[in-house]
């Protein structure tokens, strides 16, 4: 699209669509992750962080909300 506004020389819509091309090869980048491997290691999806790791019971719901039926 940037491309094609280029070529119809509509200057305003083709530095919006150059914004929002940038814009989604930011947002979907796959950077390469170096996972460190130690005993009892626990990973975090994504880039988030592990806050606490707890033991349940069977059948225990650790959000505290009923089985969906």
């Amino acid at each position: 699209m940037t491309l094609l506004f280029l070529f119809l020389n509509v200057v305003s819509l083709a530095i919006v669509a150059g914004a929002l091309t940038l814009f989604i090869l930011y947002f979907f980048r796959d950077p390469e992750r170096e996972a460190i491997l130690q005993e009892k290691a626990v990973f975090s999806p994504a880039d988030g962080r592990v806050l606490g790791v707890w033991t349940l019971k069977s059948g225990e719901n650790p959000l505290g909300q009923g089985p969906r039926r």
